[in-house]
């Protein structure tokens, strides 16, 4: 996943988290499901390793992990989905299964990965030593850190906010019109990750299409104080081909 957008402890909402993943589009992946091997979990499958990038417990977890955009890095020994799979099928709360996230990040090459256990968002990365317990309000993470002024990161962060602030219709319509974005940045905003201007032109979109690399899919998650849950996955093929949808509206427990 290349973009989260997320609220975190805002108006009548715990989380509300709108996010696209990126992905390669030969990459083997299931749609958004209550999971037979972790019955309280639902979100994608990365149907090679076996992880998520997105999913949510009716016990009250959130994960999600995007990669890091970064000539030469590492791929890590043990796949980054298993960041969130292991947190939402887990019993540790946020910030201890952070810090030993933590303490064994060289095993997952690079990432940010984000957890929520209905009361704490943590926040942790390959490079920080201590996980960030994450702020009431809006931010935003593609693949640089938490909050990195990436074009598409800001663009995303005003979307969110502004859908927060002044609804002007359904919420969940608002954030996928965001997520839809293929407005491209003007080549002096750019990130300069090591892969060449071309290369940051074509994946600096909210949106990315291309033929073998791109959005796979976006969701909206949000979860209420009530403990309602709306998550919507809209999924895509190459050149952002419209392929399939998925929601799903249940309770998770609030701690």
């Amino acid at each position: 996943m290349c973009l989260i957008a997320f609220a975190n402890d805002v108006d009548d909402h715990v989380l509300v988290i709108a996010a696209n993943r990126d992905e390669d589009y030969r990459r083997a992946t299931l749609a958004a499901h209550f999971w037979t091997d972790a019955a309280t979990v639902f979100g994608g499958r990365d149907g090679v390793a076996g992880g998520t990038w997105l999913g949510i417990s009716t016990r009250g977890r959130v994960a999600a992990v995007t990669n890091v955009r970064r000539l030469g890095a590492s791929r890590g020994r043990v796949s980054r989905g298993a960041l969130c799979r292991n947190f939402l099928a887990g019993q540790d709360a946020a910030r201890p299964y952070s810090i030993a996230v933590s303490r064994d990040r060289a095993e997952y090459g690079v990432f940010n990965l984000l957890v929520h256990d209905g009361r704490t968002l943590c926040y942790v990365n390959h490079v920080i030593d201590e996980p960030v317990t994450v702020a009431a309000g809006v931010h935003a993470i593609s693949n640089a850190a938490l909050n990195d002024p990436w074009p598409k990161v800001l663009r995303a962060k005003r979307a969110l906010r502004d859908a927060l602030e002044h609804p002007r219709a359904d919420l969940v319509d608002a954030l996928f019109t965001m997520l839809g974005s293929r407005e491209p940045a003007d080549d002096h905003l750019l990130p300069d990750t090591g892969y060449g201007l071309d290369v940051e032109r074509e994946l600096a979109p909210v949106f990315i299409t291309s033929q073998e690399f791109g959005t796979r899919s976006s969701t909206v998650l949000l979860w209420h104080r009530d403990g309602r849950v709306t998550f919507e996955e809209r999924s895509f093929g190459p050149n952002g081909t419209p392929i399939g949808v998925v929601r799903q509206e249940f309770q998770a427990s609030i701690p």
